[in-house]
């Protein structure tokens, strides 16, 4: 069996160490979202996705954050799902 990566704690942390694991936290932690959704009844894939993907402007680069901050637009079998780059988390909202 492998180790779990993260432990439970039985101490505190210092704040120092605090400080440590927020640091850590914001240079490795990216949070991003997947939108998916069906299309309604009547509505051909083939008239909607082009014209989806102009509006929201993707980018394909993990770098490049456009104007919408939208990675792609997949088309899956019920509908399409868009990826949302991710974004640094807000620490103290995590606590």
């Amino acid at each position: 069996m492998r180790e779990p990566i993260i432990f439970r704690r039985d101490d505190v942390l210092s704040p120092e160490q605090a400080l440590y694991w927020k640091d850590l936290l914001y240079r490795v932690v990216k949070i991003g979202t997947e939108l998916e959704f069906a299309l309604p009844r009547g509505v051909r894939k083939d008239d909607f996705m082009p014209g989806l993907i102009e509006t929201l402007q993707r980018s394909r680069d993990l770098n490049l954050e456009g104007r919408y901050a939208v990675l792609d637009v997949v088309n899956e079998h019920a509908g399409a799902e868009i990826q949302v780059i991710g974004r640094q988390p807000y620490y103290t909202a995590l606590i």
